[in-house]
């Protein structure tokens, strides 16, 4: 069927419009949360940034940058709980896993023993490890277990 030309003109405009109004992102609680260990009272670690990888291979999506101030947070605490640590806006697409970033610097990662560690663990109850004893080998972890779905957007015909 041949359209007019200002039917097709309609066509396109209409299309450009419900294009326009298709959800490009959706906005998700960003949370992070940690397995248990009875030898740790304190894990302590400073999020910097986290990045979903795009299944199709395009550049990383940064959802998360901390503030100035990076807040310590003690993944200890975290077992079957969740710190939220915002709302984010996240592109309509599949990701395939997330990089999170955590500061490396002297005194950015805090390590205390639980009171009652399991016998063989190499600290005393309650004893801390110095910031000048703790070695952050990589502050990058790239979580392939992860993963966050959402429909495709995908343009109308």
């Amino acid at each position: 069927m041949r359209l007019s030309r200002h039917a097709r003109g309609l066509r396109r405009r209409v299309l450009g419009l419900l294009q326009a109004a298709s959800p490009q992102s959706g906005t998700v609680p960003l949370i992070l949360s940690d397995a248990s260990s009875d030898d740790w009272a304190t894990i302590g670690v400073k999020i910097v940034s986290v990045a979903l990888v795009p299944q199709d291979g395009s550049g990383n999506v940064t959802v998360y940058t901390a503030p100035s101030a990076v807040p310590t947070i003690n993944l200890e605490q975290l077992d079957q709980l969740g710190e939220i640590l915002g709302n984010v806006s996240v592109p309509v697409g599949t990701y395939t896993g997330a990089i999170v970033t955590v500061a490396g610097n002297p005194g950015d990662v805090i390590l205390t023993a639980s009171a009652d560690p399991e016998a063989g663990f190499s600290l005393a109850a309650g004893a801390s490890v110095s910031s000048s004893n703790i070695e952050i080998q990589h502050t990058q972890a790239v979580l392939r277990t992860w993963r966050c779905r959402s429909r495709s957007v995908s343009s109308p015909r």
